[in-house]
């Protein structure tokens, strides 16, 4: 059975689809360049295989670079909303959010470009039509889009500075400002710690369902990359050092662990050309080694209560959340297709499962989260506002239904109605803005996360 990149392009827009993450396609009538054949070299880069992908009327060229390795998708289309993304596998050992502090790091000025913000001056003084940068579980990733080939050209060359070349190797002030610090507002005043990510972190797990959601991943897999809080814990934010942030950068910011990405209707060998000549030509190959997540199987479900901090005075009467979780392991891309289709069925406000828990009173309501963006998948059936009493009751509710479905299934009008309205979404998939910054950002989750460009096809 052949394996192409072109097939897992499409598995990823599909399941995107069903994830609400729908991308698109701006057609040109415009001439593309000729693309080259397998076996190729140009600027550095080996033609591993080219491909059609029909879905969104495009082709593609996977090129690697034969000094460092670096991999190098390249989508071929008419659209003009062009994108560029470099991506690297950053696994987290810990709680200190280091990967985090580093994404705002490299984006905090380079040797060539020393701006303190890169993202928001490419923002203000640019044609791009998105520029932006993110940490996930297990990679980084640092997407930009632009209706200017030659503005991209030159953006891509930004972004290729600032992630090899940060300022912070010669600016330490650059990690107090980003990590976090010590600071008083006057001589009179408290000590009080403060930094970008250290206050960024503390809003966000300001929120019970984030907070949750960390807890569900500590649970599932104990002492492993996945259980760590990507972004980073405050309190553990504040035991991060100057040098772990080097450390880091100097392990994993490398071309050997990258995967960029070029999309839409530009000439590719210019890009190349910078590429090679401007960055990776100055790398050897590094054999980078990358914790690979194991998951011993449950002999039994594993029940663990976390506390949630609230003001004093606060009702916390029905304030609770109770997540039930199913980590979704050695299960074939048909399968995880059907899993999310699970997913919008049980999701559906008409659906029984959610009628009868309305009926039951177990909760303001239940969501279904279906979680692609890790190493292992995880299915979260997630009650809000309800009490811990209830949990008994809630787990025998979703017991029952999935047990349902293992018997009988799903109604077949219900499937069918299903993936009609998804067939409709790909339908439209060429109307919707910034395909280039979803796909390639999504390709980099499944490159991370499964530590393969490789897909079977079903």
């Amino acid at each position: 059975m052949k394996k192409v990149v072109s097939y897992m392009m499409s598995f990823v827009l599909i399941l995107s689809i069903f994830l609400n993450a729908a991308p698109c396609v701006n057609a040109a009538q415009t001439e593309l360049k000729a693309l080259p054949e397998v076996g190729q070299v140009v600027a550095g880069f080996k033609v591993q295989e080219v491909e059609d992908m029909e879905l969104i009327d495009s082709k593609t060229v996977l090129f690697e670079h034969e000094k460092t390795g670096a991999k190098l998708i390249f989508i071929q289309n008419k659209d003009t909303n062009r994108a560029f993304d470099i991506s690297f596998k950053t696994p987290a050992f810990n709680d200190t959010g280091v990967n985090h502090v580093l994404e705002h790091i490299t984006v905090s000025g380079s040797q060539k470009y020393p701006m303190k913000n890169v993202l928001f001056t490419i923002l203000n003084q640019t044609y791009s039509t998105f520029i932006n940068a993110f940490t996930a579980q297990n990679f980084t990733t640092y997407p930009v889009s632009s209706l200017s080939e030659d503005q991209l050209l030159k953006l891509a060359e930004v972004y290729l500075d600032c992630v090899y070349y940060p300022s912070v190797y010669n600016d330490k002030n650059i990690f107090k400002r980003e990590a976090w610090r010590y600071e008083m507002a006057d001589n009179k005043a408290e000590l009080n710690i403060s930094g970008t990510v250290y206050n960024e972190m503390k809003g966000a797990l300001g929120n019970i369902s984030t907070a949750a959601a960390y807890n569900d991943l500590k649970t599932l897999f104990p002492n492993s990359t996945q259980s760590t809080i990507s972004g980073g814990d405050p309190d553990k934010v504040k035991d991060l050092t100057y040098e772990d942030v080097i450390k880091t950068h100097d392990t994993y910011y490398h071309p050997s662990n990258s995967l960029m990405v070029l999309y839409g209707n530009v000439d590719y060998q210019r890009f190349l050309k910078m590429i090679d000549e401007s960055y990776l030509s100055k790398y050897n190959k590094k054999d980078i080694k990358i914790e690979k997540l194991k998951l011993e199987p449950f002999n039994k479900t594993i029940e663990k209560t976390f506390k949630y901090p609230v003001a004093v005075g606060t009702n916390t009467q029905n304030a609770s959340q109770i997540d039930y979780c199913f980590p979704i392991k050695n299960m074939s891309d048909e399968d995880l297709l059907g899993i999310a289709v699970l997913g919008e069925l049980f999701g559906s406000e008409t659906s029984a499962l959610k009628q009868e828990f309305r009926d039951k009173k177990l909760g303001g309501d239940i969501l279904i989260n279906f979680n692609t963006g890790l190493s292992i998948p995880v299915l979260t059936f997630s009650v809000q506002n309800t009490d811990e009493s209830k949990k008994a009751d809630i787990k025998a509710l979703v017991d029952k239904y999935l047990n349902s479905i293992v018997k009988s299934g799903f109604k077949s009008a219900d499937v069918d109605a299903v993936l009609a309205g998804e067939i409709r979404g790909l339908s439209n998939i060429t109307e919707t803005p910034n395909l280039g910054v979803n796909l390639s950002t999504q390709v980099g989750s499944f490159w991370a996360n499964f530590d393969s460009l490789i897909f079977t096809i079903i």
